[in-house]
């Protein structure tokens, strides 16, 4: 899930100098976006139906933050949504959970929150009967994932919400802790029900994994970086689920079909921005949404794991997920500048 805004469940609004997680990665991206030995026993707190719901695991590695209870009882309580009743929805939604209504991408203005109730309809259903199954793809995902990479550390929230239409997934930080978001109606709006979201909800916890072994990738917002850090994510979700299709990966089913034939071209205007930082210079090689015919959406995706996958030939996967700076900028134009002078089948 940039990544997993639909421009990547980090979201790539990470890139916006927000937590490149992601973006998502940017993001943020999602900024992030692991850690539970094995869950025994689950308690889960309710203080009522209208409060956070948390679902901890013994090892206290992750809380699972469900905030869509308080907004399904004001939705479900009113039929129109005037300026009336968005200020109501303030007072009693946002107002409640407001660090984490802070997150969201954009101005959460009065006309905005108004459009976003009003057009809800047709997907609130599907939007609440994702969020019943949501909690244990989260358990799921995250126990596979603290299988394979034992050493993540931390404590995350996992957080299901309303992303106003802004993102998939993306990563943040939350009271000094990192916090993965969850946006239950561009989830639900993307996929299917019967989708396997458990590869990019991992997607979003490799980026969480890679900030912390490389932590100074989040202050780092220039091309190379952004694009190692979906690669990176790309490649540690295929480790995880080696049968996933390209859909459940990259959530598209037709990226491989677009982007393998353009490498050579694209590698060669990947390397001519490779230290650039502004979102409109990048979001052409990062953004969901074909830009244009030349440029497949979110190609960086793709191109970045093939990058992980040659960066195999020369370090193991725990010396690949430390690198930065200048020397993480170097191997990857090293890299793309091989790419650039072969076609890749």
């Amino acid at each position: 899930m940039n990544i997993w805004i639909k421009p990547g469940l980090y979201s790539l609004l990470a890139s916006h100098k927000a937590s490149p997680i992601s973006q998502t990665y940017k993001t943020e991206r999602l900024l992030s976006m692991r850690q539970v030995i094995g869950i025994l026993i689950l308690s889960i707190t309710v203080t009522n139906s209208s409060a956070r719901e948390s679902i901890h695991s013994p090892a206290k590695h992750y809380e699972i933050v469900d905030i869509m209870p308080r907004f399904w009882k004001f939705y479900n309580n009113h039929k129109t949504f005037d300026d009336k009743t968005v200020q109501l929805f303030r007072k009693e939604v946002i107002e409640p959970d407001k660090d984490i209504y802070a997150m969201v991408p954009g101005d959460l203005n009065d006309e905005r929150i108004k459009k976003y109730l009003t057009d809800l309809a047709p997907l609130a259903t599907k939007m609440q009967a994702l969020g019943k199954q949501f909690p244990s793809l989260l358990k799921k995902s995250w126990n596979a994932f603290e299988k394979m990479f034992p050493d993540i550390s931390g404590k995350t929230k996992l957080i299901m919400m309303p992303s106003f239409n802004s993102f998939n997934g993306m990563s943040r930080t939350m009271n000094g802790n990192a916090a993965l978001l969850f946006g239950m109606d561009r989830t639900a709006a993307d996929n299917d029900p019967d989708f396997n979201f458990i590869p990019q909800i991992q997607h979003e916890i490799a980026h969480l994994y890679h900030a912390q072994k490389a932590p100074g990738i989040l202050k780092n917002f220039a091309f190379y970086n952004n694009l190692w850090q979906e690669g990176l994510a790309v490649y540690i979700t295929k480790k995880l689920n080696p049968n996933a299709t390209d859909q459940e990966i990259f959530l598209s089913d037709s990226m491989r079909r677009l982007v393998t034939p353009a490498i050579p071209r694209l590698a060669k205007e990947m390397r001519k921005i490779l230290n650039v930082e502004p979102w409109e210079e990048k979001a052409k090689f990062l953004s969901a949404g074909a830009q244009s015919k030349e440029y497949p959406e979110r190609s960086a995706y793709f191109i970045g794991e093939l990058i992980a996958e040659e960066f195999t030939k020369k370090y193991t996967l725990n010396e690949m997920v430390t690198l930065e700076g200048n020397r993480l900028s170097e191997e990857v134009d090293r890299v793309l500048k091989n790419f650039e002078a072969s076609m890749i089948k």
